[in-house]
């Protein structure tokens, strides 16, 4: 999927909630969220890395968020689904502090 092919209007709705504290079956979930739309990201397994805390993280995901947070200017919030995919939602436009810009 390349970010031209995004809607326009998914840039300004609210996301439904997504039932994830008590997930059951993140396969059912899956094909759920994939049915009404959701941006789900699976990258390959050997993308995924193991941060300091000890929790897995995916550098294709993280790297999403940063290009996004730098180019669009706009938050993202990201959520595991399971082992290897993260669901996406994209939040408010992110502002600079003026302050630091200054000096």
């Amino acid at each position: 999927m390349r970010i031209d092919d995004v809607k326009e209007e998914a840039w300004s709705v609210c996301p439904d909630q997504i039932p994830t504290k008590v997930v059951p079956d993140y396969d059912a979930l899956f094909h759920t969220l994939d049915a009404r739309g959701w941006l789900v990201l699976a990258p390959h397994p050997e993308d995924h890395r193991v941060s300091t805390n000890g929790a897995l993280e995916s550098k294709t995901v993280k790297d999403f968020k940063n290009w996004m947070l730098n180019n669009k200017r706009l938050m993202l919030s990201t959520k595991r689904l399971g082992q290897y995919r993260w669901y996406l939602t994209i939040g408010a436009p992110y502002k600079r502090n003026p302050r630091k810009e200054q000096s």
